[in-house]
């Protein structure tokens, strides 16, 4: 109950404030490690475990509990990690979104994304003044905007998420916006009174590394009740019905375009969390729509893909969108058309993030209406939304194919036709060395390392 195996429905007995159950559940199991540390349990030592837990590690589960001062999230942490005064001073005259953004930019410089899962537009208050790339940890809400993550996935590459720093990683950097590209921010007075350097982190941008970049060109509806059977077979069969319209019906990794949406919607994971591939979706799509289908359906009756939707909770979180170069993804909810789905180096998910203009540099239209951002290619900004699944580009593909075929970023036309030479339509050498369908080919464009200015 405390520590799962994998993830699965939980019983009804459990409150309808799972979320805050779940929170309770981690608070029992810091207080027993805790308890452990402090009175020297036997079974602990004999595990050559450490004393206390290095602050990286302590800081993944802050934004789960609760705290009078958000500050506080950060400054108990001096009782749980041992390395906590290598981070920050206890020092409330700091505000607490200065101490936030500066232990992310601490992360951010030792190759350490975790922070990621708890920052982005889709899960920071409206009208706030963070950066985009900062973490905000205080309502406690888990649950919002997060993608139940299978251990196993390292879209970005080998995983950085809360591993205690290792020496020489390259790490991104923060940078202060030039003059005429700052924000117009409404600070209250606790902040304009703020006399520190820090204070110009609120005016930065970050540069992540990234190594796939891709334009979003459809969005599914969103189901706002995840009890509305109605909305949700409406959004179903939108998006079948644009599926089946595209001009090819095999996906990237030769899956069939409707099996790969249908994976894409349990992220491609069993009740048990175990991965699954077409056949999983062949042998029990059908039985779960007619399930949902049926006006006499029950719990007692649910079949085993159910279990997947809602082990998975992503399409009430998250909304299906697809790509110009033909990804599927789940992305949050507050996604908009022309956004685009990238895969940042070191970082276990797929992020959306999307082209951001300066104030300075925005233009009326005739009509009096500023137009719209940059497109992709163009913007030399980006704000950071949030996570989001790709189907097929979950376990290092991007840069297996990158260091493959030596993709570049926005390639010249002899570099493009070096890479599909290669490719050999699918069936070069490179593939079958890869273990990769041939289907990836149309994907190298997307791919190739550079450096995305987040703010």
């Amino acid at each position: 109950m405390v520590t799962p195996r994998s993830i699965e429905v939980y019983p009804d007995y459990i409150s309808e404030d799972q979320n805050g159950t779940l929170n309770n559940l981690a608070a029992i199991q810091h207080i027993h490690r805790r308890r452990r540390q402090l009175f020297g349990d036997s079974h602990w030592h004999e595990k050559g475990r450490k004393n206390i837990s290095p602050f990286s590690s302590c800081i993944a589960d802050v934004g789960r509990f609760g705290a009078t001062d958000p500050r506080d999230k950060m400054y108990a942490l001096q009782c749980f990690a041992a390395d906590a005064n290598e981070w920050f001073e206890i020092d409330y005259r700091v505000p607490w979104e200065i101490l936030y953004t500066d232990v992310a930019r601490r992360f951010l410089q030792q190759g350490i994304l975790g922070f990621l899962k708890s920052a982005g537009r889709a899960r920071q208050k409206p009208d706030g003044i963070l950066p985009s790339w900062a973490p905000d940890f205080r309502d406690g809400n888990w649950g919002k905007s997060i993608i139940e993550e299978n251990p196993a996935w390292m879209a970005g590459g080998p995983k950085t998420d809360w591993a205690s720093a290792t020496p020489g990683r390259a790490g991104g950097s923060v940078h202060n916006l030039p003059k005429r590209h700052r924000k117009r921010l409404n600070l209250p007075d606790r902040l304009q009174n703020f006399k520190d350097t820090r204070k110009s982190l609120l005016q930065s941008y970050a540069n992540f590394k990234c190594m796939m970049c891709d334009e979003i060109i459809y969005l599914a509806d969103v189901v706002e009740d995840p009890f509305d059977v109605k909305a949700t077979l409406d959004v179903l069969r939108g998006d079948l019905q644009y599926i089946e319209k595209l001009g090819s019906q095999a996906y990237l990794n030769g899956d069939s375009v409707t099996d790969a949406y249908k994976l894409t919607l349990i992220l491609s994971s069993g009740r048990d969390q175990s991965p699954v591939d077409s056949n999983y979706a062949r042998d029990n799509w059908d039985d779960w729509m007619r399930w949902l289908e049926d006006p006499l359906s029950t719990r007692d009756n649910m079949p085993i893909w159910e279990y997947s939707m809602e082990a998975a909770e992503a399409i009430h979180r998250f909304r299906f969108a697809m790509t110009r170069r033909g990804y599927f993804c789940l992305v949050p909810q507050v996604t908009r058309l022309h956004d685009a789905v990238a895969i940042l180096e070191g970082y276990s998910l797929g992020v959306v993030i999307r082209p951001w203009q300066p104030p300075s540099t925005h233009v009326k239209s005739d009509k009096g209406c500023e137009e719209t951002p940059k497109a992709i290619e163009e913007a030399e900004y980006f704000e950071f939304i949030g996570d989001s699944y790709i189907h097929g580009m979950m376990n290092n593909e991007a840069r297996c194919i990158v260091e493959e075929f030596n993709c570049k970023n926005n390639p010249t036309q002899d570099q493009l036709n070096k890479m599909l030479k290669a490719s050999d339509s699918g069936h070069g050498e490179g593939w079958k060395t890869l273990g990769l369908h041939g289907g990836y080919e149309r994907i190298l464009e997307t791919l190739g390392d550079r450096l995305v200015k987040v703010v």
